[in-house]
């Protein structure tokens, strides 16, 4: 009986313990944003810069490189690590992952889900940064950008 215990204690914590070592993996999240201000004037590249840069230091990333058109950061936690290069053009900016620690299992396709959730958080802030300006369709999608209501259409 003694041994009966023990091997089901054994076979349960193998099986739970694998399941937790073993995140999900998911394919790499690299939004790409296009804004416009709610008057719907451009957004330049120097607000977008600006943008991104404040909130890579809100949620702790590292910046490493700055150039006109894009911003290189980095971030780590939990024995994990990525860096991601935030390219930004006018009204527009998208992040892409350019290495991360072997943890991650990035295959080039998947990647494990603590990326993703990074990148989202970064991306959220980056627009949360922006202010006023709204996220509106990725290209090609044939949706016109759009702005938020102002105070006077919402009477």
């Amino acid at each position: 009986m003694r041994d009966s215990a023990y091997s089901t204690v054994l076979i349960l914590s193998v099986t739970f313990g694998s399941v937790g070592c073993t995140a999900v993996t998911t394919v790499v999240h690299q939004p790409e944003q296009h804004v416009a201000r709610q008057d719907g004037t451009s957004v330049t590249q120097d607000d977008v810069k600006r943008a991104v840069i404040r909130a890579l230091a809100r949620r702790a990333w590292t910046v490493e490189e700055t150039t006109d058109d894009a911003v290189v950061a980095s971030v780590s936690a939990g024995g994990h690590s990525a860096t991601v290069k935030v390219a930004i053009g006018p009204g527009t900016y998208t992040i892409n992952h350019l290495k991360s620690s072997e943890g991650l299992r990035y295959d080039g396709t998947e990647i494990h889900h603590r990326y993703n959730h990074w990148v989202r958080r970064l991306d959220s802030t980056i627009m949360n940064e922006l202010g006023g300006i709204m996220k509106v369709a990725a290209p090609g999608d044939g949706v016109a950008p759009s702005t938020r209501p102002s105070a006077d259409d919402l009477k």
